[in-house]
């Protein structure tokens, strides 16, 4: 399985193309993914700016929810809701 950074990646970027560019509402993620997310991003941001990353809310403007239970989704403009397995 990719991992959680190139999972939302890639579905940020397959709802650009299919909504002309709109981003989604959120991701959804769980805690365990969110916590790698983190980690991921934290090392990717002080190698290029030598700082850590403050904000782990959103992901490349698109809001990130924790859920217990979420089994990782993205959520449309239009409320519909994609698993990130199959958007990877």
């Amino acid at each position: 399985m990719p991992h959680i950074y190139e999972q939302l990646l890639t579905a940020l970027k397959a709802h650009w193309k299919a909504h002309n560019n709109a981003y989604p509402q959120k991701f959804i993620i769980s805690p365990a993914d969110n916590a790698t997310l983190k980690d991921a991003r934290a090392s990717i941001n002080v190698a290029v700016t030598g700082k850590p990353l403050d904000d782990h809310t959103t992901f490349m403007g698109v809001k990130i929810e924790v859920n217990d239970s979420s089994p990782g989704v993205m959520v449309a403009g239009d409320g519909t809701e994609t698993p990130l397995s199959a958007v990877a």
